[in-house]
Formats: C-alpha cells, structure tokens, sequence
C-alpha cells in the first residue's frame, strides 16, 4: 500500500523539482474559477452555441497563452505556423464536438421516432470519437510539412512509472466522492446518462439496450483521454513545457459545463491531476482507468440510490 502510494506521488515530487510557476498555477485556477462562474451565471453557452462555446474555450486557452509568453519572454511562440495551426486545431475541435445539431437532424430524418432518442444517445458517444479523433490526425498531417522552430523542445521524456494497480487506491475515494455528490437532485436528474423509458414517443429501454450503452459511453472516455492527456498535452509541450498541463485544464474544464456545478469545479483538480500523471510517465493507461471507473460509478450509484 505505502509503495503504491509513493508511485502515485512520485510524479507530482518530480514537478515540484522542477520549479513550477506558482504564479502561473494561480492564475490558471483564477481563469477556471472566473469562466465556470460566468458560464453558470449567464448560460453563455446554450444562449450562443456556436460564439459562446468558443469564447468558453478561446478566451482562457489563450490568456494563459499570452500569461506563459510574457513570463518566459517567448514571443516567437506567436511568429510560429505551427502553433498557429495547433491552436486553432484544438478549438476546432472542441467547438465542432460539442455542437450537436447536425446529429439531431440527420436522426431526425433517418430513424423512427419511438427509436430516436436511443440513436441520439448512441450518437453522442460515437461524435466523441469522431472530433476528438479525425482532428489531431489532420493536425499532425499539416505539422509535417511546417519548418519546426529551433526554440521547440523535444518530445516528452518518460520520467516516473507508475502500475496500473496503484491508480485504484485513487478510485475507492473518488467512488466515495460520487456517492455524496449523487445524494443531489441536480446529479440524480442528470445521471444516469443510459437511455430511460420515454413513454411519450414510446421508447422502452432494455438491459441489453443499457449494457450496450455502457460499453459505448466507457469508450468515449477513452477517446476524452486521448485527447486531453494525450495528444493535447504532447502537441504543446514543445511551445510550453509542463505549462501544457495548465493549458489543458482550463480545456478539459470547459467541456464540463453543462455538468453538475460539482463535478465542473472537481474536474479542474481531477484534469491537473491526470495530466501530471500523463506528463510524466507518457501513458494514459491511469486517466482511463480513473475515468471510466468514475463515469460508471456515476451511472451506477443514482440508480442504485433510487431504488433504495
């Protein structure tokens, strides 16, 4: 147990090592803090899909953009093709993800009407795939035929290992986590995210129906990892460093928004968290297992307290 748990710190000791911008930390929780409380307030992604979505992502991404330049006096990062195309590779992305009405049309006009409920929550499992998969690999495409800037720094060094045993000491209290933060009507009208009766359109959902559904939602988060702890945090090391965790944080946090309040402001400690993990032992293995474990727990768990 105490070894497990040493490998589990072992990653954040070696950042401290290295000298992490405090200033640069605080700031980044002030932008989290200051966009989840704009978001809640104002709803300015519902109220202006395509524009407040974008501004949700652009305007934090990007302040902690020009913050990281003016600090490090990297100015050259703005003079760069290729962080150019990155950028705008990752808010892409992420806009285009989360816009959702083109799969409502296209179910609209294909399926059934007592069968499109069901499609649309299949389909928002496989959209995540879809966007946060096709767009990194056309951003790596460009990337190769764009002159790399000498000031780049190489690929991520593995510097910790960590077993895949040792991040289920840090599932259990999550697990726990979950159980109180079900005990919230906002978090049992949200959850589960498996397609319930709709008697209105005449939809009966099924076990094999939920179990499907499971295994479908269980692999988006796959793609999510992929995409944040993965491609996004290596695409930027080279122009920020470590500050590449911070840059994706702010990201990851904002795909939350039409989340519980709780989980949004917890998914800022828990994107930080397996971002460090990522940086430093080059996998992503941990974040998925965290992830999916914490994504059925909270499938689970409301379900459970209902019929108890």
């Amino acid at each position: 147990m105490k070894d497990k748990l040493s490998t589990l710190l072992e990653p954040f000791r070696i950042y401290k090592k290295e000298n992490p911008d405090y200033l640069f930390i605080l700031f980044t929780y002030c932008i989290i803090a200051l966009s989840i409380t704009t978001e809640y307030t104002f709803d300015i992604g519902n109220t202006y899909p395509i524009l407040g979505v974008t501004l949700n992502y652009s305007i934090p991404f990007f302040s902690l953009i020009l913050l990281h330049s003016f600090r490090n006096k990297s100015f050259w990062i703005f003079r760069s093709p290729r962080f150019w195309t990155i950028f705008f590779c990752i808010i892409t992305a992420l806009v285009i993800s989360e816009n959702v009405r083109i799969i409502a049309i296209l179910i609209r006009d294909t399926v059934a009407v007592e069968n499109r409920y069901a499609a649309y929550k299949f389909a928002i499992q496989l959209k995540i795939w879809i966007f946060y998969g096709i767009p990194p690999l056309i951003c790596y495409a460009i990337l190769r035929f764009l002159k790399k800037d000498p000031r780049e720094s190489g690929p991520l060094e593995t510097k910790a290992e960590i077993p895949i045993t040792s991040y289920l000491l840090l599932l259990g209290p999550m697990v726990i986590v979950v159980f109180f933060a079900a005990l919230g009507e906002d978090f049992q009208n949200y959850y589960p995210r498996a397609p319930r009766d709709q008697p209105m359109i005449g939809f009966q959902t099924s076990l094999p129906i939920i179990l499907i559904f499971e295994v479908f939602y269980s692999l988006a988060f796959v793609a999510t990892e992929w995409f944040f702890r993965g491609f996004v945090i290596r695409i930027l090391h080279p122009f920020f460093g470590k500050n590449a965790v911070l840059l994706m944080t702010v990201l990851y946090v904002a795909i939350h928004f039409e989340k519980p309040i709780l989980e949004t402001i917890s998914s800022s400690i828990g994107g930080f968290t397996l971002g460090i993990y990522s940086y430093y032992t080059g996998k992503i293995r941990g974040g998925v297992l965290i992830h999916v474990g914490i994504a059925l727990a909270m499938e689970i768990i409301p379900v459970l307290l209902r019929i108890t």
